[in-house]
Parts: structure tokens; C-alpha cells; sequence
């Protein structure tokens, strides 16, 4: 069953799931759990006017592992354990390039419109552009709103990055660091004191690597395989734990899932893979980076994989 990456997915529990990734299996879709019905038991204050949770984790692990084990999956190859939608409790896809034309036929978000219509001057159609999260979803959010788009593409994507500093330049972004940033969407006082409507702040977060706050509004960019990219994951037994530090020297294939990227030390050379987008940070081409992480019985290469909560990236491992 073809699910497209950052697909919404709704199973018959309410549950909404979103689409993490090829995992080359019939009848699961691997996920991350995304939101949970307030009428589920969980250790989240009730608000009466809310009717789901946030999962705050990048995977939903550490609810479903105390509530509904049952919707996690353990690949007996890899022995990991993730997430999963099975194909058969499925009850609503909502697919990301959809979704974003509906929702820009509407005319309700004008300002998720000049945003598009900015990705389009780069010459990426806007048929290979995609939304997710709570927009796509119709949440209502008060007073700011968070854009999670998606380029579809190799190509897309390179035409993107070649062309931001341009679109930077051309409409006068600055830089944000990322601690402000956090205050500027943790506070949601910016209604008392917003950000100026001509102003508009890239900084890089993660893998979005361009995250624009305007007037109250965030925007950030992801990317994702079309269908006939996907690469299938490197699947292997364990070896063991392995701590490495290195230099990244090639990120090409690092902008999507499974995010795989290459890192160099003064005695071999790894490949690390990882689907946890938040613990990605580090794997920028010719950064020094700290990496704790499985190594697996590959034959052809040393394979690190890296999966939340047993092991993280950091530019700081201790």
C-alpha cells in the first residue's frame, strides 16, 4: 500500500499517526505518532476544549510503550522497535500534496500562499509541494500558525537549496539563533509584541535547515523521496553499541528518510542511518560530530543506526 512520507494516517483508535519512511512491509506503515484523543487514558492534563494531544517525543514511543503496546513493531532482523499503523486498522490518509491545494483553493491562509508562491519562483512546481501537521489537520491555533511544508524530490530539493540565499537576499530575512526561537514559539505573547510583518527569520533547525517566523506565523521546510526515489533502508542484525567521533563528509542522501549520511575519523569510514528527524542535527557535510549509536553486522560497510530513546547524535556527547 503506497502512503506518501508525512502522509497523515488516522487508525480506528483515533490515534493520528504520520508516515515516517519506506520499511518494505505489506501490511504495516511505519509512524510517528503524532496526536492521541484526550479521551484516551494518558498523564496529560484534560483541557475541555481540546480534543487531542500533542505527543511531544519525535516517535510516540514512550506512550504507546506505556499504553498501547500493541501498536509497536519490533523488525526481527534489526530488532528495533518503532511505531506502526497497520494497513488493515487504517481509517483516513491524508496526503500531503492534497492537502495543500485544498487548502490554498481555500484562500484562508494568505500568507501560507506567498510563502508557496516564493518556493515557486525557484522553479519547483507547486505539485511537488506538500503540508503536514496541524494545519493540514484544520487544528485551530490561536494567534500564531505553524506551516510544516514538505519539497517532494531530489531535484526539487536542489533547486531549492541552490536558490536560498537568493530568496534570503530578495526579501530581507535575518538570522535567528536558535534559543530565540524557542521563546519567540514558547511564548505566545508575541500578540503583545509581534514580530514586524516585513520581517521574516530564517534559522536552521534540525534538518529543516530554513524555519521563517512572520507575524506570528512559523514556516518550515522538510523534504521527502517522490515515489520512484525511495531508497530502501540498510537492514541488519546488531553488532553492539558503538561510540564514534568524525567529520561529516558527505550529506547528499541525508535530507531523507531513512536520513543516511556519511562520517570520516582517522581509521575507517561509516555510514550512519537514522529515521529520528529531532536527534539529526549534527549531520551537516564537513561538521565534527559525536555519535552514539548501534553498529550492525553490514558487510559491505560499518553501519551505525541511530533510534530514539536507546541512542542520540550530538555535537556534545558525554
Amino acid at each position: 500500500m503506497f502512503i506518501r512520507d508525512f502522509s497523515a494516517i488516522e487508525d480506528k483508535d483515533g490515534l493520528i499517526f504520520t508516515a515516517r519512511g519506506n520499511n518494505n512491509n505489506e501490511n504495516i506503515i511505519r509512524c510517528c505518532l503524532i496526536y492521541v484523543p484526550t479521551e484516551l487514558p494518558s498523564n496529560r492534563v484534560r483541557k475541555p476544549d481540546k480534543k487531542y494531544f500533542k505527543i511531544p517525543d519525535q516517535t510516540g514511543y514512550g506512550f504507546l510503550s506505556s499504553n498501547m503496546f500493541n501498536k509497536l513493531y519490533t523488525d526481527p532482523i534489526t530488532q528495533e522497535t518503532y511505531p506502526v499503523v497497520k494497513v488493515n486498522n487504517i481509517v483516513k490518509v491524508i496526503d500531503p500534496i492534497k492537502s495543500l491545494q485544498s487548502i490554498l483553493e481555500s484562500n484562508e491562509y494568505p500568507q501560507l500562499e506567498e510563502f508557496v508562491s516564493h518556493i515557486e519562483s525557484m522553479r519547483i512546481p507547486k505539485q511537488s509541494l506538500g503540508i503536514f501537521g496541524s494545519v493540514m489537520l484544520g487544528f485551530e491555533q490561536n494567534n500564531f500558525h505553524d506551516f510544516d511544508l514538505i519539497v517532494y524530490g531530489i531535484k526539487n530539493k536542489n533547486k531549492y537549496m541552490n536558490s536560498r540565499a537568493k530568496l534570503f537576499s530578495d526579501f530581507g530575512y535575518e538570522s535567528v539563533s536558535n534559543s530565540e526561537l524557542e521563546n519567540i514559539t514558547k511564548n505566545i505573547a508575541m500578540k503583545e509584541n509581534p514580530i514586524g510583518f516585513n520581517l521574516m527569520h530564517p534559522v536552521s533547525i534540525n534538518r529543516q535547515l530554513s524555519c521563517m517566523v512572520r507575524n506570528n506565523d512559523l514556516f518550515s521546510i522538510k523534504f521527502a523521496y517522490l515515489p520512484e526515489e525511495t531508497q530502501k533502508p540498510l537492514l541488519f542484525p546488531p553488532k553492539g553499541d558503538i561510540k564514534i567521533e568524525g567529520i561529516v563528509t558527505d550529506d547528499s542522501r541525508a535530507f531523507f528518510m531513512p536520513y543516511t549520511y556519511i562520517v570520516h575519523n582517522s581509521k575507517e569510514e561509516y555510514i550512519i542511518q537514522t529515521y529520528d528527524f529531532a536527534y539529526f542535527s549534527a549531520a551537516f557535510k564537513d561538521q565534527n560530530v559525536k555519535i552514539q549509536g548501534m553498529l550492525r553486522k553490514c558487510p559491505f560497510a560499518n553501519l551505525i543506526t541511530v533510534q530514539k530513546p536507546y541512542h542520540y547524535i550530538s555535537p556534545e556527547l558525554k
